[in-house]
């Protein structure tokens, strides 16, 4: 997701985190840090908060969601 992103669809609002994402897709750091774990939660907390969920099966946080 980038500028690029935000300017196409102005009637959404995008939610995240610039540092977590980076924690989150360095794979050394996404599951070994406080930041990663963090993410997770606020991951979690944002989704549960949607209204619609767009994702890949290939995510565990998607899985989680589509799960409960």
């Amino acid at each position: 997701m980038g500028q690029k992103d935000i300017e196409r669809y102005p009637e959404y609002a995008f939610l995240f985190n610039e540092t977590i994402t980076k924690y989150s897709t360095n794979e050394k750091t996404r599951t070994s840090t406080k930041m990663a774990l963090d993410g997770i939660v606020r991951d979690t907390v944002l989704l549960s908060r949607c209204d619609y969920l767009v994702c890949t099966m290939s995510s565990n946080v998607s899985t989680l969601y589509i799960s409960n």
